[in-house]
């Protein structure tokens, strides 16, 4: 199964797609659900950590922190959500995160956001484009992003066979480059996530302590085992 601290997305440059032509395409392929929606993200910093705090839903919005797992590579990244109780203003948010030594780094503004989900057998896709301006230099761009949602009953090598095959039929439709290699934070902060150590899974009946894991045998059993569980 998919993580659910993981996230599985291709994220392309897409400046030459226009709304009408993705939402033509999009249609055509029977979506499940669909929503349009601008909101701003706001991302903080405190030291080599960086925090988006996305102003939705209402009203205290939503915490998200990612981090890397490949030096070269964002289609598969740590993604976690923390989303608050109804009592939680955005100013609480704000005044939380100040009072925790977090320093807003920049806010991007959305001037559209639209997007489709669709059913691929026990897999939901999510296929989105987007346009955000960085508030404090006018600084726009658009992007195109194709995701396997988290909560699909698939393992990680069937969410990746259906990210090439819907990013590449995306790519195809579009006249795509390559997805792209950093995210909105790094592009627009000119900083680096953060990555974290990728242990594969011990073999049965031994806890890796490196973690966390992805399918395959154990690659740093020596030294590393804790007693058979």
């Amino acid at each position: 199964m998919i993580d659910k601290h993981s996230e599985l997305e291709f994220k392309f440059s897409a400046e030459e797609v226009s709304v009408d032509w993705f939402r033509t395409w999009c249609i055509g392929l029977d979506p499940v659900g669909y929503k349009s929606r601008a909101y701003p993200d706001s991302y903080y910093r405190n030291g080599d950590a960086a925090v988006r705090h996305r102003a939705w839903p209402l009203p205290g919005g939503e915490l998200t922190v990612k981090r890397r797992k490949s030096a070269d590579s964002i289609v598969d990244r740590q993604e976690i959500n923390l989303q608050f109780a109804a009592e939680v203003s955005l100013r609480d948010v704000t005044e939380f995160l100040g009072a925790t030594g977090w320093a807003l780094e920049f806010t991007l503004l959305k001037h559209f956001s639209h997007v489709f989900w669709y059913k691929h057998g026990e897999a939901t896709i999510c296929v989105s484009l987007y346009e955000v301006e960085r508030a404090d230099t006018n600084e726009t761009r658009r992007f195109l992003e194709v995701e396997v949602e988290r909560d699909s009953e698939i393992s990680e090598t069937t969410a990746r066979e259906l990210l090439d095959l819907w990013g590449g039929a995306a790519a195809h439709e579009f006249g795509l480059d390559e997805p792209m290699t950093s995210s909105l934070w790094e592009i627009y902060s000119g900083r680096r996530y953060s990555s974290i150590d990728i242990c594969n899974r011990p073999p049965p009946g031994w806890l890796c302590t490196r973690g966390p894991h992805v399918d395959g045998p154990c690659a740093a059993v020596a030294g590393t085992q804790e007693s058979p569980q």
